[in-house]
């Protein structure tokens, strides 16, 4: 989804040999489902932005030849019919949720880094129920978020990896669950305890 492939990306170099450990098993194939980072998602807008370009330089060089310049605008104008107008005229919370409703279809299987870094409360909320509404046509999603509006999707299998293994866990059990819950209710108390001088 991002900017380069998978195989090459820097940004993966330490999770390679968890990778090549791993093995996907299913008992019904999908062709299917992607893996998103959300920083890909900024990848992907600019490599859209940048194919706009090139599209642009060939109907300028091929402004005499109807059938080439055709081909090009057609190519030019599926870029964006895809989300119904130019991603970036989104907000970027927006252009996420967007992007995904067009990219998630019925029985996939969608790998998804930390959404909730594109999106704003209201938007993880938007996001948590399209979802719910997606894995009730058959969509499985693996999704790694700290969020505990995305982590509230009724019926989620929830698992926690720390120092001390891999478990499931209810929702009620999670730490950014109480925290968020315990600053919500008393900010004031934790900005006390944040600026307190020695």
């Amino acid at each position: 989804m991002g900017d380069s492939a998978l195989d090459q990306d820097p940004t993966l170099a330490e999770i390679r040999p968890l990778a090549q450990s791993l093995r996907l098993g299913w008992s019904k194939r999908t062709g299917k489902g992607f893996f998103l980072r959300a920083e890909d998602f900024f990848n992907f807008i600019r490599r859209n932005k940048e194919m706009e370009k090139t599209f642009d330089g060939y109907i300028e060089h091929f402004k005499d030849d109807a059938r080439v310049r055709g081909y090009m605008e057609g190519n030019k104008r599926a870029i964006n019919a895809r989300y119904g107008r130019d991603l970036n005229d989104f907000s970027h919370g927006e252009g996420f949720l967007e992007f995904a409703k067009s990219r998630v279809h019925p029985g996939g299987l969608y790998l998804i880094d930390e959404p909730e870094a594109a999106l704003s409360p209201q938007r993880q909320l938007a996001f948590a129920l399209f979802i719910f509404e997606m894995a009730q046509q058959g969509c499985q999603f693996i999704i790694a978020s700290h969020s505990p509006i995305i982590l509230s999707v009724p019926q989620a299998e929830i698992w926690r990896f720390d120092e001390f293994g891999l478990e499931t866990v209810s929702y009620e059990q999670l730490e950014h669950v109480s925290f968020t819950r315990n600053f919500l209710q008393a900010p004031e108390r934790y900005w006390r305890q944040l600026t307190q001088e020695d």
